[in-house]
């Protein structure tokens, strides 16, 4: 499991700063994965935000300093990686009445999403069986 989370909320800033420098100039494959994989090390918690009120999410560096993480703020984490290294990106929110899901997801050059499950990234072919309640350019959140 990635350390960052069990650090002081300064050195966890410290350390998604290094995240973003050491992906920003990689290939778009690798610096998903990576990003990724440093998401998915978070210990989630129980609910920490409502994803239909945008108006009360935390800003990044109040998300990341904060370190109070649910399935959503992962989600939405990922999306403010992006959008501050210069990626656009789409966040969804989006429900499976079949599958009780209701999740904020983020969808990468059409073709890829992150967060839809745990520590994977999938195809877009996910979306055909999920209803979009919400979308977001990543520019509309920071």
């Amino acid at each position: 499991m990635n350390q960052v989370w069990q650090l002081a909320p300064e050195q966890r800033l410290k350390e998604w700063r290094k995240l973003r420098k050491q992906i920003e100039d990689m290939d778009d494959d690798e610096c998903l994965d990576i990003l990724n994989e440093w998401w998915s090390s978070a210990p989630l918690s129980s609910r920490v935000i409502d994803p239909y009120s945008n108006e009360h999410w935390p800003d990044p560096w109040k998300l990341l300093y904060n370190g109070d993480l649910d399935e959503n703020v992962i989600g939405l984490g990922m999306a403010y990686t992006l959008e501050l290294i210069g990626w656009e990106c789409e966040l969804l929110l989006v429900q499976s009445v079949e599958k009780g899901m209701l999740r904020l997801i983020i969808v990468v050059d059409e073709d890829k999403v992150l967060n839809y499950n745990h520590n994977e990234i999938a195809t877009a072919e996910v979306l055909d069986d999920l209803e979009i309640i919400k979308k977001w350019e990543s520019s509309e959140l920071t």
